[in-house]
């Protein structure tokens, strides 16, 4: 049977590197996070500008 002293070593080594997906992963979600925004920002942003193109296409040419 193994030794306790083992055990609680591979315990640690298992915790530590689980710790560090989970670093990883809250990382990932925050860079996924603000590419969305990005994307969000623009389509805003491409949305106003079709909307004001539009509304100058449809006035009466002045002349």
């Amino acid at each position: 049977m193994p030794e306790t002293s083992n055990i609680e070593r591979a315990l640690g080594i298992v915790l530590g590197k689980l710790d560090c997906i989970e670093d990883r992963l809250q990382r990932r979600d925050q860079a996924v996070k603000n590419k969305v925004e990005a994307h969000e920002k623009a389509t805003i942003e491409v949305t106003t500008l079709r909307t004001k193109a539009r509304s100058r296409h449809t006035r009466p040419l002045a002349g």
